[in-house]
Formats: structure tokens, sequence, C-alpha cells
């Protein structure tokens, strides 16, 4: 599909600028050896930096510390914790300990806001043993398609948020990184979803990989693809 001129020139302002995207990869690449280099978790890089589909000045950077599942989770949380607040204070950084499903740290390293989670090295999101365990898988399946619809999702996001509704915190209640992602996925472009939305009603269901294990009451349902008990928009 043909983009607009309106499209072009916001897709010229929102694209990642290379200077941005050589200072974000190269904090990420230091931090990721840190933990390597620690020999107590697997890093991994996820969220919109990962996926290489965040907006021009986002300062958002989401690093997780991947754990040996058989850790108790008590420990899980000392070791986690321990690891991500030795590596913000090898970096000099001011840092705070957030909660979400359980405690993280967020630390301001080179003028980015990052999140150092634990989380369990599982085997496969249906072996979860807390909710952070899915997002690497998330990430792992949106790297693995969303290439051709980068400039899609950029636009999604900036309507999203020019709309005062994108993200998925409590105070917000909008539309996910992720699923936004999914939501081009499954429509194939922007203006796509648009004309979709425009007609959709209570009871729209979305099921990329047509594997959904129950029901459920929101009335926009878009099923996980690497969970099938999940609704991603709920």
């Amino acid at each position: 599909m043909t983009r607009t001129p309106l499209e072009e020139g916001i897709l010229d302002e929102i694209r990642p600028k290379e200077d941005g995207t050589r200072h974000i990869l190269d904090v990420a690449k230091r931090l990721v050896s840190r933990i390597e280099e620690s020999g107590q978790a697997s890093p991994m890089l996820v969220g919109s930096i990962a996926r290489g589909t965040w907006i021009h000045g986002d300062r958002d950077l989401d690093i997780f510390l991947l754990f040996d599942p058989d850790l108790p989770r008590e420990d899980l949380e000392e070791k986690g914790l321990g690891l991500a607040r030795k590596i913000a204070l090898a970096e000099g950084a001011n840092f705070r300990e957030k909660y979400a499903e359980h405690p993280y740290i967020n630390a301001s390293i080179n003028g980015l806001s990052v999140d150092l989670v634990p989380c369990y090295r599982v085997e496969s999101a249906s072996c979860i043993k807390s909710a952070v365990d899915r997002t690497p898988f998330h990430t792992q399946y949106i790297r693995e398609r969303i290439q051709p619809f980068v400039d899609e999702v950029l636009l999604l996001q900036q309507f999203a948020k020019a709309g005062g509704i994108y993200g998925s915190d409590q105070m917000t209640e909008g539309f996910a990184g992720y699923l936004c992602e999914l939501l081009i996925l499954h429509y194939m472009g922007f203006r796509p979803l648009l004309e979709a939305a425009s007609q959709w009603r209570p009871g729209v269901l979305i099921d990329i990989e047509d594997h959904r294990t129950r029901t459920f009451p929101e009335p926009l349902v878009v099923i996980d693809p690497v969970d099938p008990g999940r609704n991603v928009s709920a």
C-alpha cells in the first residue's frame, strides 16, 4: 500500500536515528556483558528496542536476567535484585526498586531509563512461573515476523500516543507495544487496521495462531501467540 505524504512525513520524524540507536545499543551491549560476566544469569534484551519498533526519542531499555527455573521464588527475588543492584552500582547509576508481580530495578544509565528484571529461563510460555517469564517469548515471536512491518508499527504507536491510549499501565489502560505489533501483523498494515477497527463491535476475536484454549469476557480479544490462555488486550 502506498503511503500518504502525511504518513511519510511522520515516519521521517519518528524513525529511530542512527546516533540514538548506536547509543542505546552500546549501553545495552555493556549491560548484557556485565550480566554474562556475573555467571549468575543469562541476559536478554527485550521490548521495543530488541524488536526494532521503538520511536525516536524513547529512552526506555528493558533487560531481563534469566535464572534457572529450579531456583525458589524467594531466591529469584533476592539473587535477581542483588545482581541488578550490583550492575547499576557498577554503572554509577541512580536506581530504585519497583514492583510488578515481583520486584525489579529501574536505573538511570547514560540518559536511559533501564529496567533490570529477574525472571525464569523456562522452556516455553506454557511453563511460566511468573508473568514476566512470557516476555522473552514475546520478543522472539515478534522479532521473527515484524521486519516488513516496522514502519507500520511506528505509525500505529504514534497514532495511539497522539490519542492518549498508548500503554497498558493502570493509568492509561490502553494499547501496549506488543498489542500494537500483533494488530499490525494480523491486519498487515496501519491503514488496513484502521479500516477494520472502524467496523469493530464488542466481540472481536483475533487469534493469529488459531490456538485459543478459553473464552474471554472483554469486548476485544487478541489471543497471545505464545500463550493460548491469555488475552493480550484484556
